[in-house]
């Protein structure tokens, strides 16, 4: 008896230190991604707590409390009363994390630049029966929101789930990546800078000094972070969802490894690049302008919200919403070498220089080979393809020798989507 007592007070114990450890980035999460939804996305919060709050990977989440106000554009999640997590939206800069109430107001009177370009309408093709089926299999999936299918310029085929249409921005998760890499080559080539550049922040010293830019584009500073989702907490959903200043939290990262020397997926590396680019301007106005004046207006993606953590850094890793059209026209920009009817808009020799395999099947921040989890390895057929590709099942693929750019967003549990067999089935129909 004595130790079936004494294994059960270890159970408790064990529970509540866990909880302990994990109440601040589910309570970060919920409150992060509500905020966004409901006020970036413009969906019910019911139905954001029935989607994303009950698959697996959410389940834990079930047992937390979130209120909204609509008034104040704020959303608080908390545990039992306790573990508090504050989110608030602000106009162009979508939703931050904030410390307590007060910083949520004092966040709230911030706001960035909105679409100032009229946007360039696609051309729509007449609806091929054979694209309809592939559409009717892929939303036969629960998960799948959006799916649009461009040739050139034109749009043969989209399609959306209830509650969603194609004005609907939607998270890319680390599919913003591709975006902080365009980003990154058009200030680069503003400011004559190579990517060889060291000695990149301030408060690195040391072998830190060493890291290049060239590094931190294909994931090879050599710092530690564990890009993990299934055991938390980690580096990843910390820096995410528990810390207010991201770039700050994986900037300050130890080194592991030489830099240059080793390959590691790590969303902290892109936001440390979102730091570096923001310490590149005079002042915040233009840091801020810089997406939307230089990527976004040019190609016309006006749904596009890149948001800002509470310190002001875009959060480049992940956190970029827009709609399944618009995520087509990032794709649409890469299939085009970076021109954009007729302007130019990466630097010439910027795409070709992402694609160059780093490790793992990567780029510099761009996928060159499908990760196994989605399908891949990918057709020998459509060996060109790359990919833009988010945690569960966003995606944009783009395909230069069959002139296409696929986009699929949803919400799918890892590994129960698979993109290769969709495009296949794309590609049949065509």
């Amino acid at each position: 008896m004595r130790i079936l007592i004494g294994a059960a007070l270890l159970l408790v114990i064990g529970a509540a230190d866990y909880l302990a450890r994990i109440a601040p980035v589910a309570t970060g999460y919920a409150a992060k991604i509500l905020c966004s939804a409901v006020f970036v996305s413009g969906r019910d919060p019911a139905s954001v707590a029935g989607q994303e709050f009950t698959i697996p990977e959410g389940g834990l989440l079930r047992i937390f409390s979130t209120h909204v106000d609509v008034d104040r554009r704020t959303i608080a999640a908390h545990l039992f009363g306790t573990n508090t997590a504050w989110a608030v939206w602000r106009p162009g800069l979508g939703c931050a994390l904030a410390g307590s109430s007060q910083d949520a107001q004092r966040l709230a009177q911030e706001h960035g630049p909105l679409p100032g370009r009229a946007f360039s309408p696609w051309r729509v093709s007449k609806k091929n029966p054979g694209l309809e089926d592939v559409l009717d299999e892929a939303f036969s999936d629960p998960g799948t929101r959006a799916a649009v299918i461009v040739r050139g310029g034109t749009l043969l085929g989209e399609r959306y789930a209830s509650g969603f249409s194609e004005k609907t921005p939607l998270l890319g998760w680390s599919m913003t990546k591709g975006v902080t890499n365009a980003l990154v080559g058009i200030r680069l080539a503003e400011l004559g800078v190579g990517v060889e550049s060291k000695k990149l922040l301030p408060e690195w010293s040391g072998k830190k000094e060493t890291i290049t830019i060239e590094n931190l584009l294909r994931m090879r500073s050599g710092l530690r972070f564990r890009e993990v989702y299934s055991v938390a907490p980690s580096d990843v959903s910390r820096m995410l969802f528990a810390r207010r200043d991201a770039s700050g939290f994986a900037a300050g990262m130890p080194l592991e490894h030489p830099p240059g020397e080793y390959w590691s997926y790590s969303s902290g590396t892109t936001n440390i690049l979102m730091r570096l680019l923001r310490s590149s301007f005079p002042d915040e106005a233009a840091y801020r302008a810089f997406p939307r004046v230089k990527l976004f207006d040019r190609i016309g993606a006006q749904s596009v919200v890149m948001e800002t953590d509470a310190f002001g850094t875009f959060v480049g890793s992940s956190f970029m919403y827009a709609n399944a059209r618009d995520w087509a026209r990032f794709g649409r920009l890469y299939l085009n070498d970076g021109v954009w009817e007729g302007d130019r808009i990466l630097p010439e020799g910027w795409i070709q220089r992402s694609l160059r395999p780093a490790g793992g099947g990567y780029g510099s921040h761009v996928w060159v080979d499908l990760p196994a989890e989605v399908g891949g390895p990918e057709d020998p057929a459509w060996a060109d393809a790359f990919y833009f590709l988010g945690h569960e099942g966003q995606s944009v693929s783009v395909i230069p020798s069959k002139n296409l750019v696929v986009v699929r967003l949803g919400l799918n549990k890892s590994g129960t989507w698979n993109q290769a067999k969709f495009l296949r089935a794309v590609f049949a129909a065509l």
